[in-house]
């Protein structure tokens, strides 16, 4: 967890009205906005059982009281779906979350759903200039786009392998010297080429969540790829500011419209029986084409060993003797 200096949080609320009813994402033990003194609710990805006992493994917490989220943001549903009550947000907080988002242009989607006309994002994002990042480059509106048109639920493979092939092996007790270029080109990677292939390899079989920073980002690079993001109405947002500080910055996100466009993935609900055997239909069909790019690749090594003129029917024959060569078959 981040400790925010003053002067950020000084700027926080001078730029965001917190009279009204706010929220605040994933505050974990150190929310930015206390429920002592303003009308907000905390929601985060866990239940409160997982996140005491998160908060009791975590020896930085030093006997900290971590607060009780008021809702659970469950996994693959729409925020709107988990809040308890239908009253939208003057004011939504969330620090230091959005850099581990698959899909930002979504996610930020989902927050605007619950927001008012007007009604501002403050998102606390690291600075790559100051973090193990260092290294990487700085995300793209195009990428945004690309994830917002794919609908990553989780990290993807990309996401993951860019983070691990220029992550710095920083620890807590490492002093860098960020502006020194000297210093920085002989800090150490944290992971190796193995640690890729086989972290690599368990996402494309099995899938698991591996959380990563999926953007990065400098406050320059963001200003410049969210006034992309403004100019496009993609989200229905504008960008208000955008404060640096030591190691982070802040940004400050308006709402002045709904969003000009839906992705595909949500015009398509799965409660609908056309859509959702339009779903099963084409994954068939996806899972066809894989069988005939392997089933291409095998023909190929069988002429090549063989020195077979007619590979297809060979092939089938080889495979099921029974089929002749007039016989139709799956694979053609």
């Amino acid at each position: 967890m981040v400790q925010h200096s003053q002067g950020i949080l000084k700027s926080l609320n001078d730029i965001i009205d917190m009279s009204g009813y706010g929220l605040e994402v994933s505050p974990y033990y150190e929310p930015c906005i206390s429920k002592s003194s303003h009308n907000v609710v905390y929601t985060d990805y866990l239940g409160n059982d997982a996140i005491q006992a998160k908060a009791l493994e975590n020896p930085e917490l030093n006997g900290k009281i971590v607060p009780l989220v008021d809702f659970v943001w469950e996994p693959e549903r729409r925020l709107l779906q988990c809040m308890h009550s239908d009253q939208k947000f003057e004011y939504i907080v969330a620090s230091h979350v959005m850099e581990h988002v698959a899909n930002p242009l979504g996610w930020l989607r989902e927050l605007l759903s619950a927001l008012n006309i007007g009604g501002r994002i403050a998102l606390f994002l690291p600075d790559r200039r100051f973090t193990s990042d260092y290294l990487r480059n700085e995300s793209s509106f195009g990428q945004l786009i690309q994830w917002w048109i794919e609908q990553p639920s989780s990290p993807t493979i990309g996401q993951v392998l860019d983070f691990m092939s220029h992550g710095l092996s920083l620890t807590h007790d490492t002093i860098v010297k960020w502006n020194d270029p000297e210093h920085t080109a002989s800090l150490p990677l944290h992971y190796s080429f193995a640690d890729m292939i086989n972290t690599g390899t368990a996402l494309y079989n099995d899938r698991p969540y591996i959380d990563v920073h999926c953007t990065v980002w400098t406050s320059d690079s963001f200003a410049r790829v969210f006034k992309k993001v403004e100019d496009s109405g993609i989200i229905g947002v504008s960008l208000v500011d955008v404060i640096s500080d030591e190691g982070e910055f802040l940004a400050i996100l308006e709402k002045i419209a709904e969003p000009a466009f839906t992705p595909v993935a949500l015009k398509t609900s799965p409660i609908n029986p056309e859509n959702s055997q339009r779903q099963v239909l084409e994954s068939i069909d996806h899972k066809i084409n894989i069988l005939r790019h392997d089933l291409s690749h095998l023909i190929q090594k069988t002429h090549e060993a063989t020195g077979t003129i007619d590979r297809t029917e060979d092939l089938i024959r080889a495979l099921n003797p029974s089929k002749g060569p007039n016989k139709k078959s799956l694979f053609r």
